[in-house]
């Protein structure tokens, strides 16, 4: 059965120009052209969320996801390990659950002016004190990231 009124159900705006993409489970990655490669967690299709991402060295065209590789065309073949249990915790950032050492480490990131996707808590690119403030909410057991 085909639907006859497709309907947009969630959407997400890229850095680049969107182009191949892969699915598995939870997961969208999105060959991103220039940009690399994007992942969205879509467990609420409705509101994708940034996952992460991975600026390989050419243009991201087409991508296939097998078990837990990602196969890439990027002016060459790219094959990376996508293994979601490898994924570093928002906020975990030594890998001893959420304490008050990320907070420190958070803080160091934000003033090097450095990019760490298990930092930027707010997803908005970059890493603050604003980012360093949560995670020191979430180690005291105030809030769940």
């Amino acid at each position: 059965m085909y639907p006859t009124a497709p309907a947009i159900v969630g959407q997400y705006d890229t850095d680049g120009s969107s182009g191949g993409v892969a699915i598995s489970e939870n997961y969208v990655y999105v060959g991103d052209g220039d940009a690399g490669i994007v992942v969205l967690d879509v467990s609420d299709p409705t509101d994708p969320v940034f996952a992460g991402g991975y600026d390989t060295p050419g243009y991201v065209g087409r991508l296939m996801n097998v078990g837990d590789l990602l196969c890439v065309a990027d002016d060459r073949l790219v094959i990376l390990r996508v293994d979601k249990a490898d994924t570093p915790r928002k906020g975990d950032l030594n890998g001893d659950d959420i304490t008050p050492a990320d907070v420190a480490i958070a803080l160091q990131i934000a003033a090097s002016g450095a990019h760490d996707d298990a930092t930027d808590i707010d997803g908005n690119g970059c890493v603050t004190s604003l980012d360093a403030r949560m995670i020191m909410q979430a180690a005291a057991g105030r809030i769940e990231l």
